[in-house]
């Protein structure tokens, strides 16, 4: 059973106010639905992402890559 809750220790926004992120170099960057971008460092950088995978929250790295991959593929088949 999973225990996360909407809050994260040491991080002052509630999980239903995330958008995406972006995690580099041991600094989260966090869009908010708001559309103000956060910065967040950690010293469980770990527990954090399984925090924000739990909660579904978009990360960045993968959705760019879908797209670009996309984008540049369906460039050289037409």
């Amino acid at each position: 059973m999973n225990t996360f809750t909407t809050r994260f220790a040491g991080f002052p926004h509630d999980a239903s106010e995330l958008s995406a992120y972006l995690y580099c170099l041991d600094t989260f960057i966090i869009s908010l639905k708001s559309g103000t971008i956060i910065h967040h460092e950690t010293l469980q950088p770990i527990l954090f992402l399984e925090w924000l995978h739990y909660h579904r929250i978009r990360d960045v790295k993968f959705t760019l890559t879908e797209a670009a991959y996309n984008s540049y593929f369906k460039e050289k088949k037409n």
